[in-house]
């Protein structure tokens, strides 16, 4: 895989399944990674698989407040929800 080192990766459905092996990868390939979802507690878990350099955001995109996207934080960590 090419080198994603300085890179931040938002991945949505991130706590399970595919989305989870995406951001596996891209974290082992180097990049900053948040991880989105709507359960949090299904995101703690996934955390705990991807290392220190992850992050999560508690995201529904069927809810008309979030659903427009989010923007990852200058730190590559956090995510928050924007709306357009």
């Amino acid at each position: 895989m090419t080198s994603l080192a300085n890179s931040r990766v938002l991945v949505v459905g991130g706590s399970s399944g595919i989305g989870l092996a995406v951001a596996e990868a891209a974290t082992a390939a180097g990049a900053a990674v948040t991880i989105a979802s709507r359960s949090r507690s299904k995101l703690d878990e996934a955390l705990k698989s991807l290392g220190p350099q992850a992050g999560l955001a508690v995201l529904d995109t069927a809810d008309e407040n979030t659903r427009t996207g989010a923007r990852i934080g200058s730190d590559g960590k956090t995510c928050r929800p924007v709306s357009c």
